[in-house]
């Protein structure tokens, strides 16, 4: 396992990944009249209109609201984004891959990477509008980045396991969005924990997907330093998904290409 850190960890895989993921973006809005602005839009778009439906049917001020949808929906769109284009990682480039040698992880890593610089390049966006508009400024946003670290774990490494799942299972893009769907609603995202019924609130706390989000919530929405627990929850359940990728990727690896 350490053997196979130190070769994605190498400058060479790195630059890989970086020319796939600036040629896929570039290719991807060569024709678009709009461009990267699109990748503003949609986000923009829907924490609009989710802040005015749930705010006004929950009861809970605007203000609030915005910056709490924000704080999740971007995150979220990161994570499911992430997780479907990489579940067509490898069946997309099957040619390529019986043509040339190149780590097959190097193509969800790019379709990570593309997402994360649209997740960036949004909440960075829609955070400075907030600060005109929801909330005043507070230093914990510099912590941001250390609160994302468990969620860019756990997305590349779930990224990972399902590229090497689908050759072998065909149907599990299906099975992606049945549980991003279920995961969307389950998860408080759009809603608070303090919305819902005190007997329910274990449940919530429990879901794998609002422990990870739990530090960025505690940094952006709260403004202040992500609890040890909180944080340690996140990173210790990262790196157990990131233990059962490794596995998955160990045992699929070797014959992934026959099934491309």
């Amino acid at each position: 396992m350490i053997t196979e850190l130190k070769s994605i960890y190498h400058s060479k895989y790195f630059e890989s990944v970086f020319t796939l993921t600036s040629f896929n973006m570039s290719k991807q809005y060569r024709y678009s009249f709009l461009g990267w602005v699109w990748t503003l839009l949609m986000p923009t778009v829907q924490i609009a209109v989710y802040t005015f439906i749930f705010g006004s049917l929950l009861k809970v001020p605007h203000k609030a609201q915005a910056l709490y949808i924000l704080t999740g929906l971007l995150p979220w769109t990161f994570l499911s984004n992430s997780l479907m284009s990489a579940s067509n990682a490898l069946l997309a480039r099957g040619d390529a891959l019986k043509r040339c040698m190149i780590p097959k992880t190097t193509f969800a890593a790019s379709d990570v990477l593309r997402n994360l610089h649209v997740f960036l390049i949004s909440f960075g966006t829609l955070y400075l509008v907030s600060l005109v508009f929801f909330v005043d400024f507070s230093f914990s946003i510099f912590l941001f980045p250390l609160a994302l670290i468990p969620l860019l774990i756990a997305t590349f490494s779930m990224a990972v396991m399902l590229s090497f799942l689908a050759p072998y299972f065909r149907d599990i893009n299906e099975f992606i969005n049945v549980g991003l769907m279920v995961g969307f609603y389950a998860t408080p995202i759009l809603y608070q924990i303090g919305d819902m019924p005190e007997k329910y609130h274990i449940i919530f706390n429990l879901n794998p997907i609002y422990i990870i989000l739990r530090p960025i919530f505690d940094v952006v929405y709260s403004q202040g330093l992500p609890s040890i627990e909180s944080y340690g929850n996140a990173l210790g359940l990262s790196m157990l998904i990131s233990f059962l990728s490794y596995i998955v990727y160990k045992r699929l690896r070797k014959n992934v290409v026959y099934y491309l």
